[in-house]
Parts: structure tokens; C-alpha cells; sequence
């Protein structure tokens, strides 16, 4: 029993380990709704909407220079569209409200959640932004983890962002 102990102890150090060379750290949302793991240096703002509260963090590489931006949105999805995320209804509203483009819609299982993700594409003034929406329903709540970066780094952050994504832990209601 101590030897099993000991592996689960050093198991953990490494990941610790792992983590802080990486410079991430977990996240616990204000009203714990959420917990996910982010770079140590994104800046974090929140707005309320409605029963619900956009949180957005902005990631930069240790110059300064901009690698991408994370939303996550809460809604309440109580008497609305949102208890099934696979109808056309729901992908009409979303194209909706994103002023994007849906490239391509997957079910997709990460670590600790079910999403139906979209790849996007949003044309800024300046410039093209590419990215993935995930939507999960948790609980009466409509849950939306969006990745975007501009277009020609996509490739080079999406694995950040997966191993975000799979992180990601909803305290349901």
C-alpha cells in the first residue's frame, strides 16, 4: 500500500512538474461554474450577460505578441433552443450571433466533456481569424469554449488548445 502511494505522489510531482515548465496553471471560475487549465500570463476579463457571464482570456507569447484568445460563455439554456446542440435550429442560431463562418461541425469527446465543436472562420477589418467554438450543454446551461487565433497560426496554437479543452472540468447544477 505505501509503494502505491509512493508512485501516486511522485506521479503527481511530475505532472506539477510538467505543468510549470509549460507555465500553466488551473483556472477556478469566480463561482467555481468552471475550472480549466491556461497559460500563467492570459489576462482574464469578465462580463455578466443576462443569467450567464462571458469570461474571455487573452494569451500572449512571453514578447508581448498575441497567440490567441479564449472565451468561455455561459448561458442559460432553459425554455430555449439550446437543449439539443445537433439540430439545424441551434447551428442557425449560433451563425446568428458569432458573425462567423462554420467551416466544419464534429462531435467531439474530450477528457471531462462531450462537444459539438465548430471550426469558424471570423473576417475582422484587419485581418482573418480562424478558430473552434466547442458547446456544451451542462445542467439548464449552455456552455461555449471558443479558441481564435489569426489564420496563419491556427495550426500552431490548436494543440495548446486541445490540451485546454481536455482540462476543462463544468461543475453541473
Amino acid at each position: 500500500m505505501y509503494f502505491k502511494y509512493c508512485i501516486v505522489v511522485l506521479i503527481f510531482f511530475f505532472a506539477v512538474q510538467i505543468l510549470k515548465s509549460q507555465n500553466m496553471e488551473q483556472y477556478f471560475q469566480e463561482n467555481n461554474d468552471f475550472s480549466i487549465l491556461l497559460p500563467t500570463n492570459a489576462v482574464v476579463s469578465t462580463n455578466a450577460i443576462g443569467n450567464g457571464y462571458t469570461e474571455t482570456f487573452v494569451v500572449k507569447n512571453n514578447d508581448g505578441v498575441f497567440k490567441y484568445v479564449l472565451i468561455v460563455t455561459k448561458a442559460d439554456s432553459d425554455g430555449n433552443k439550446f437543449h439539443n446542440l445537433l439540430t439545424n435550429d441551434f447551428k442557425e442560431s449560433y451563425l446568428e450571433n458569432c458573425s462567423c463562418q462554420i467551416l466544419e461541425s464534429n462531435e467531439i469527446e474530450y477528457k471531462n466533456i462531450k462537444s459539438l465543436q465548430f471550426e469558424i472562420i471570423v473576417n475582422s477589418k484587419d485581418q482573418k481569424l480562424a478558430g473552434c467554438s466547442d458547446n456544451i450543454i451542462s445542467g439548464q446551461y449552455l456552455y461555449n469554449l471558443v479558441y481564435l487565433t489569426t489564420a496563419s497560426n491556427y495550426a500552431i496554437w490548436v494543440q495548446e488548445y486541445n490540451e485546454i479543452a481536455n482540462s476543462l472540468l463544468i461543475n453541473s447544477d
